[in-house]
């Protein structure tokens, strides 16, 4: 179980509505952002970033925003959706998360419904 004290759950990619975007989680999103940017040939952006209380299990909220992403899988973390809606499914898991006790119980409650392929 991860449950860092200090760490953020990001959103990165290019321009404001574009695709794809990579969603992960970090000790710091600008530093993250800094070592993406290196081997990008576009110019990305931190889209969103939330800071983690230290009782949230954030590889768990990473799993499950994948999980609700991954036929929209690109390669590795990177998704073909944009800012807006990765940016909805990680506040609703957090805001989920911040609910529930126990990771068994937040298994239980939380189910999403993966977004649809155009």
């Amino acid at each position: 179980m991860d449950r860092r004290p200090s760490c953020v759950v990001y959103i990165i990619g290019p321009a404001a509505d574009a695709a794809p975007v990579k969603v992960g989680i970090a000790s710091s999103a600008r530093r993250r952002l800094q070592t993406l940017q290196t081997g990008s040939p576009v110019q990305l952006f931190i889209h969103h970033e939330i800071q983690m209380g230290a009782g949230i299990n954030v590889r768990w909220i990473e799993g499950k925003a994948h999980a609700a992403m991954w036929a929209h899988r690109r390669h590795g973390e990177w998704f073909d959706v944009t800012p807006a809606e990765a940016i909805a499914i990680i506040e609703r898991l957090c805001a989920q998360a911040d609910r529930h006790d126990s990771d068994e119980e937040m298994g239980k409650v939380i189910q999403l419904h993966p977004l649809a392929k155009p």
